[in-house]
């Protein structure tokens, strides 16, 4: 009797394991076509023009901002390795990546369409 029950746990066990799989496929379809969604809109994202500085922060392994001088914090993904100094004053336009989060949390996650040293 004991052997039968245990054979019914473990059945049923396995099945839900197999049926959570399931739900995780589904998930990660939806979590791609979201991902997709995003980068669809950030390229119709309003432009972002402004001027600033670029800032590096030690939070989270360590990253740099620009923080532009109306008071917004921003985390491009793609600031040039030549232009990553602390402090450096930088003319740019970018638009928002909707939906994007990183680790750092500190700022809107940009892609920079424009950046130069401010003259």
């Amino acid at each position: 009797m004991k052997t039968l029950q245990m054979t019914f746990l473990v059945l049923g066990f396995v099945s839900l394991n197999l049926g959570a799989c399931g739900g995780l496929n589904e998930r990660s379809s939806v979590n791609r076509a979201k991902l997709l969604n995003a980068q669809q809109n950030s390229q119709e994202a309003a432009l972002i023009v402004g001027s600033g500085s670029i800032v590096f922060s030690d939070l989270e392994g360590g990253h740099f901002q620009i923080w532009s001088d109306d008071g917004k914090t921003y985390v491009p993904t793609d600031l040039p390795v030549e232009l990553q100094k602390d402090g450096l004053r930088i003319d740019f336009s970018a638009r928002a990546i909707p939906g994007s989060f990183s680790i750092h949390m500190s700022g809107v996650s940009i892609s920079l369409e424009s950046i130069e040293i401010s003259k």
